[in-house]
């Protein structure tokens, strides 16, 4: 058969971003939120440098965010040519079959032939569901910033400035916001309610390495 007429078995949705701050949004990530379905092999991955590479629970889905250009460094003397790759982060959902015939039915394609699987509709529900599960659309601000961000808007929040920042402090010192949540002294319902009331006036509960000069950078979405 001709090739978009083929079967998949698995595809790798990806898109790749050309941006000078790529380590540090690679650390970013790995701060970042996960769902219940991530959590049981999470542990055993996050601690890998230079990519967020997370398989799910059933291992029916992989996402693999990371710096083309460090993975190719890995790789010297059997690719020549990585000057191009520069700056390149790459974030990758990779789904196999059993994940491609759920996709299949969600989007009635009839077939998981490569044509169907690679409808437009699909690729970008991927890879933004994914990317909002972690990253969500909000900017990211250092501690300081972020706190005083806070304080500035208390009229809009539900919850004190103050305490919100310790839940700030509370995701710097878990490494993450799903380890922050499931370890939350009040519960996940509590804590989800205050990081929906720190995402409300558009700061990301991740907050920027304390290493960097600057005090904001813009989320990727």
């Amino acid at each position: 058969p001709d090739f978009w007429d083929w079967h998949c078995r698995r595809i790798d949705y990806a898109i790749t971003l050309k941006n000078k701050n790529t380590a540090t949004y690679i650390k970013l990530f790995k701060a970042g939120n996960l769902s219940k379905t991530f959590y049981k092999k999470a542990d055993n991955y996050s601690s890998l440098e230079g990519s967020l590479y997370v398989p799910s629970n059933s291992d029916k889905i992989r996402l693999n965010f990371y710096d083309k250009h460090a993975q190719l460094r890995e790789l010297k003397g059997i690719v020549n040519d990585i000057t191009k790759t520069s700056d390149n982060l790459r974030i990758e959902v990779q789904c196999n079959r059993k994940k491609l015939d759920h996709l299949r039915k969600k989007f009635n394609t009839g077939s998981n032939t490569v044509k169907n699987m690679l409808d437009l509709e699909i690729c970008q529900y991927i890879i933004t569901s994914h990317y909002n599960m972690i990253c969500d659309v909000q900017s990211y601000f250092s501690f300081s910033m972020a706190s005083e961000q806070l304080h500035t808007h208390q009229s809009k929040l539900n919850y004190s400035a103050d305490e919100l920042i310790k839940t700030l402090e509370i995701i710097r010192l878990r490494g993450s916001i799903w380890k922050s949540k499931i370890n939350f002294f009040a519960g996940l319902n509590a804590f989800d309610k205050r990081i929906r009331d720190i995402k409300n006036i558009g700061i990301n509960p991740v907050t920027l390495p304390d290493n960097l000069q600057i005090t904001h950078l813009p989320n990727l979405y």
